[in-house]
C-alpha cells in the first residue's frame, strides 16, 4: 500500500487507537480506495469520516488541492530553463551513483 511522504504528527493524547472489525468486502473497497489515492488505508477511513461528520473538510481540502496545483505550476515552469534542467540532471545522475554503490 503507498503511504503519503508527509504525515501532520499529533501529540499521542490527541490520537484514540481503535480496533475495527469490517466486512471484508468493505476492507477490500478502502484498500482499494486508499492505493487509488496514494493514502495508507488509516488515511482513507479519516478521510472518509472527516468527509462524512466535518463540512468544512472539503474546502479545506479543494484550498489544499489548488495550492498543490499552483505549486506544481511553478515547479514545472521552473523546470523550463535550461540551467534548472542541466542542474536536476546533474542531481539525478549523483543519486543514481550513489544508489549504485550502496548496492555493491
Amino acid at each position: 500500500m503507498v503511504k503519503k511522504k508527509v504525515r501532520e504528527s499529533l501529540p499521542s493524547d490527541t490520537i484514540v487507537n481503535i480496533r475495527l472489525r469490517l466486512p471484508i468486502d468493505l476492507h477490500a473497497a478502502l484498500t482499494v480506495a486508499a492505493t487509488t489515492h496514494e493514502r495508507s488505508l488509516n488515511s482513507e477511513i479519516l478521510y472518509r469520516l472527516n468527509n462524512t461528520f466535518n463540512p468544512e473538510f472539503l474546502s479545506w481540502e479543494a484550498e489544499q488541492e489548488l495550492k498543490g496545483r499552483a505549486e506544481m505550476k511553478v515547479l514545472l515552469d521552473l523546470l523550463k530553463d535550461q540551467k534548472v534542467q542541466a542542474r536536476v540532471e546533474q542531481v539525478v545522475e549523483e543519486l543514481r551513483a550513489k544508489e549504485q554503490r550502496g548496492k555493491k
